[in-house]
């Protein structure tokens, strides 16, 4: 189903997992993922629904555990509009129309019956393990894990209190390929595809792509597919989450619909 291609610049990889126990299969997924403070990207996103497609420059920054900003560049690298994340709040900066929305993480926990936190995210944009509410992942939860084997690949299940079924597909070199996430209340999933893995700046090894979909019970499906060019791991790193005195704020809603109405 998947198709993983390696270019010049791809690492060997060596380690293998087949013979592990589960406990031994976590370990190694999480040892064999970047280990970072700091993770920047230059990026080409594109956002596809089944009526349109828009591509645009971008730029990732991650601090670790502390803030996520994604900045979406579509006019010859200038920016547009930015999100930006921390493990208790969310902004989305508008510079075409000068308006912002800023909300707490806690008060949109009725927007989705999604148990997934500011660290979820930062695992799922670095290609990490997770458990699907928590911060991290501890020896005391391997547990929670559980391991399919085959000859060509590993598949790791875990579920959340509103049983969410996550499943991750590993290789036998303790990569993450993919991951499904679904429900059996309902008809929404997610599935990430990560491809082409490459040596980065620290001789790690992360995928240049990364491929997005979200189908939702009515039906429509939202593609979300990032392309690096450029990745930075531990380099010296700030981020301007500032918001101009003179910008209008609205409600997060709000910028909902505005994205809505451009696609």
């Amino acid at each position: 189903m998947f198709l993983f291609f390696f270019g010049c610049k791809t690492v060997k990889e060596q380690l293998s997992i087949s013979e592990k126990n589960n406990s031994e299969i976590i370990q190694a997924l999480i040892d064999n993922s970047i280990q970072f403070q700091t993770f920047s990207s230059k990026s080409d996103i594109t956002f596809k629904t089944t009526k349109k497609s828009i591509s645009s420059k971008a730029s990732i920054k991650i601090i670790k555990d502390k803030q996520i900003q994604i900045s979406f560049q579509p006019f010859f690298g200038v920016e547009a509009f930015k999100i930006d994340l921390s493990p208790d709040s969310v902004k989305i900066i508008d510079r075409i129309n000068k308006q912002y929305a800023a909300e707490r993480i806690d008060e949109l926990s009725g927007i989705s019956s999604l148990n997934f936190n500011f660290y979820n995210l930062q695992a799922l944009l670095t290609n990490q393990l997770f458990l699907a509410g928590q911060a991290e992942i501890k020896p005391t939860d391997y547990s929670k894990f559980k391991i399919e084997k085959s000859k060509n690949k590993v598949l790791v299940h875990a579920s959340d209190q509103q049983n969410i079924q996550y499943l991750f597909m590993c290789s036998q070199t303790a990569r993450i390929q993919s991951l499904h996430i679904s429900s059996f209340k309902n008809t929404n999933s997610l599935l990430s595809i990560y491809e082409t893995f490459q040596s980065t700046n620290t001789s790690q090894s992360f995928p240049m792509s990364m491929n997005t979909t979200l189908k939702t019970a009515s039906s429509e499906n939202f593609q979300l597919n990032f392309l690096h060019s450029k990745i930075e791991i531990n380099k010296n790193l700030s981020i301007n989450s500032g918001i101009p005195d003179k910008y209008r704020r609205i409600r997060l809603t709000d910028v909902f619909s505005i994205i809505k109405g451009i696609l």
